[in-house]
């Protein structure tokens, strides 16, 4: 039986020296990327209980679970990093804790000044086949999964044991899906503790339940009254006689008096208010992740299909498809910045790379403009059979060229080192371009910027960078050409960057 098993980071401890209150932690395990801003002081220790990753698995994970904690200064980002293996086997451990420590060293560019020391701990827990929801803002999407699995595991229990049982049965996930568009999982405070929404105002569930709107069903091979002592005094009540409702709405009786059963997705809709657009946005939460609000994806949870439907069509697909990347952006609440990620198919899960953050405010000068074209080329760099993938977009004047590389089970950003040392995740300029100089099996970058003089020829500065062994892209040389053109000082883009073009082939 597949087990989901959830990470989260549990606490962080600030020991050592102060280097700064303000730090950013990035983790990273398997390609599933997470990241967040907090504020903690030295010697302080801070809960943070927040999920990082999700796996639905049939056997034990063992993963490298990478740690980045940043300390967030304007002028130097001191980083430090770390990681811990994470061996977990679901079917023997329920919960287990890990621990890691990372040393962020302050400097500026004359001398280290202190070292702070990093504790973090993460809690992995596993849990039977029950997805983890992305928490937003101080809603806990995952409060009730005890009471869920034991609810589910009870209905499911007596039906599989009576007569005519149902082929398949109820799937918990699906019951959390009807919670959060019911009551967001209990945190909209108008479901109070009738979180399932069960029997309300017009819903004649409960009635129904007790007998007091008669309908039958078939227990023991006879078709008997529809009745129990149907309250809700607790949130588990609500749960409890939800599911029980929902298992009513799934069967139906022959005209001989047997037992027939609907598919779930049929009795999702009898469940709800009878409309398709009700039943289209649970199914979307059960199987997708996310629930469509005001226009807007709401990411609950990723898996990349829902492997039941069409294997053959699905799994050919996949195998097809092994490295394809998409370019996603998501909205920040409250703000008009935005994270652009990479997702790059691998296995049966899409890796999902942050590649950076657009602040609206300030901009970012290695940023994709989520409005324009971004383009997705795969290339082998280190001749090593292969191929890296090259994500390229526009941003304001520049042209953005991001690096990814696959290494052991996930995928990196290639980093480039300036002429003055300055490490960046992307190249930026009026155009990049990967060439093969001749002087090893590696490709080489070069990055073209033409510079225009109103009493001097213009000039097409070419910088030039070689692939380290270290795994990053440095500089080691520039060109100026002097290249009369009849522009003016500030031609327009269009003009320069067909010149570009032209010199540089």
């Amino acid at each position: 039986m597949s087990k989901t098993i959830s990470i989260k980071l549990k606490k962080v401890q600030y020991g050592g020296d102060s280097i700064g209150r303000d730090v950013r932690i990035e983790t990273d395990i398997q390609g599933r990327f997470f990241a967040f801003d907090k504020t903690i002081t030295r010697g302080s220790t801070v809960e943070i209980n927040h999920a990082i990753a999700g796996f639905t698995v049939n056997e034990p994970l063992n993963a490298q679970l990478e740690v980045k904690v940043i300390e967030k200064d304007r002028l130097f980002k001191d980083t430090g990093q770390n990681s811990v293996l994470i061996q977990f086997d679901p079917q023997n451990q329920t919960v287990q804790e890990f621990t890691t420590e990372v040393r962020v060293r302050e400097w500026n560019r004359i001398f280290r000044k202190s070292t702070a020391i990093f504790t973090l701990t993460f809690q992995v827990q596993a849990h039977d086949g029950l997805m983890q929801y992305l928490n937003y803002g101080k809603e806990n999407y995952n409060q009730y999964d005890n009471d869920i699995r034991d609810v589910v595991n009870y209905w499911n229990g007596e039906f599989a044991k009576d007569t005519d049982p149902p082929k398949e049965l109820l799937d918990p996930n699906l019951v959390k899906a009807i919670l959060y568009q019911e009551s967001r999982v209990g945190n909209d405070p108008t479901a109070g503790i009738n979180i399932m929404q069960v029997g309300n105002p017009g819903d004649p569930s409960l009635k129904t339940l007790r007998g007091e709107l008669p309908e039958y069903w078939i227990h023991d091979g006879e078709q008997i009254l529809l009745q129990y002592d149907a309250k809700v005094e607790k949130a588990k009540d609500s749960i409890y006689w939800g599911v029980r409702w929902l298992y009513h709405k799934a069967q139906g009786i022959t005209t001989d008096r047997r037992r027939y059963w609907n598919g779930w997705k049929q009795a999702v809709h009898g469940y709800g208010p009878g409309t398709q657009q009700y039943t289209d946005s649970v199914w979307d939460i059960y199987t997708h992740g996310f629930k469509l609000e005001k226009k807007k994806k709401i990411k609950l949870w990723m898996i990349i299909f829902l492997l039941l439907v069409m294997p053959s069509l699905v799994f050919g697909w996949i195998a097809a498809n092994q490295g394809k990347t998409y370019i996603t952006f998501e909205d920040i609440e409250s703000t008009k910045d935005y994270r652009f990620y990479a997702l790059v198919l691998d296995g049966l899960w899409f890796k999902k790379i942050q590649l950076g953050i657009n602040y609206d405010n300030a901009g970012n000068w290695f940023a994709l403009d989520k409005d324009k074209t971004i383009a997705v080329n795969y290339l082998d760099i280190d001749n090593d059979g292969q191929s890296e993938i090259i994500i390229s977009g526009p941003y304001f004047d520049g042209s953005i060229k991001y690096l990814l590389k696959r290494e052991y089970s996930g995928y990196r950003i290639v980093y480039n080192e300036s002429e003055y040392g300055d490490i960046s995740p992307a190249f930026r300029d009026q155009k990049v371009e990967f060439k093969n100089l001749g002087a090893d099996d590696n490709l080489e970058v070069a990055t073209y910027f033409l510079v225009p003089y109103l009493n001097a020829p213009d000039q097409l500065w070419t910088k030039y960078y070689y692939y380290d062994w270290d795994g990053v892209y440095k500089f080691y040389k520039k060109d100026k050409t002097d290249c009369p053109c009849p522009f003016a000082a500030n031609p327009p883009q269009s003009e320069l960057k067909k010149y570009i073009s032209n010199s540089s082939e």
